[in-house]
């Protein structure tokens, strides 16, 4: 079951929010979460269940329950306007995204 949550009024983003250092070569993951250019309000937060199986079979080798995690896509609006997306996989506590 896929939620989303429009964000009633701006939330600005928290200094360092989502910032995230590479300790390992994942094939392909980053322990993390993406990073938010500062001064960025959130406007979109969706989330999913995890359908990538191969994001699952890792979880699995990682000694992880793929079922408590979930996929999380986000538009923030930068302060000129444009916008980008952040996507990543989180079980609430850790999160990975892809290089």
């Amino acid at each position: 079951m896929r939620s989303t949550i429009f964000c009633k009024s701006s939330i600005m983003c928290p200094e360092g929010d989502g910032e995230a250092e590479a300790e390992e070569d994942l094939g392909g993951l980053v322990k993390g979460r993406p990073k938010v250019e500062p001064g960025s309000k959130k406007v979109r937060d969706d989330k999913a269940n995890v359908k990538s199986d191969e994001f699952k079979d890792f979880l699995e080798d990682q000694g992880e329950n793929p079922s408590k995690w979930k996929y999380k896509m986000e538009t923030w609006k930068r302060e000129d306007g444009s916008t980008y997306e952040r996507h990543y996989w989180t079980n609430g506590q850790d999160s990975y995204y892809h290089k």
